[in-house]
């Protein structure tokens, strides 16, 4: 076997989970799970209605949405890192199936808010993404 600049390298993750087998990996998808049915409850087919005047919901909307972005995301990235730090560890393969599985079943509650979101009005749109309280949001609204 021949040597390269990564041998004898290996990741610290512990930041993100302590394993494989970290019941925390486990809580998050089950609780972004949870999260984004009742994302998807409370703003389904509102969003394509929204007008300026609604900045605040808006808002709630795109906060909660960024914030299960990152609780779907992290057991991915974690399991991504893990894989990628020895591809040839089984339960490191399957962890990554399970985990993107995982996260595209969550997704399927939030896909329509960007859905919905490219049939608001363009004039609408563009208020809102003036909106101070969206300014942290203004890349992703415009």
């Amino acid at each position: 076997m021949t040597e390269n600049s990564a041998t004898g390298i290996q990741w610290n993750l512990a930041d993100l989970y302590q394993g494989v087998d970290d019941p925390a990996l486990e809580k998050n998808l089950a609780q972004a799970l949870r999260r984004a049915k009742v994302f998807e409850k409370k703003y389904r087919g509102k969003i394509k209605a929204i007008k300026p005047t609604q900045a605040k919901a808006l808002l709630g909307a795109v906060v909660e949405l960024e914030a299960l972005s990152e609780l779907m995301d992290r057991p991915v990235i974690y399991a991504m890192l893990l894989h990628s730090g020895k591809t040839d560890e089984p339960k490191h393969g399957a962890l990554l199936a399970r985990t993107q599985e995982e996260r595209t079943k969550i997704n399927k509650h939030l896909i329509f808010f960007e859905l919905e979101w490219a049939k608001v009005a363009k004039s609408d749109a563009k208020k809102l993404g003036k909106k101070s309280t969206l300014k942290k949001f203004r890349h992703w609204l415009d």
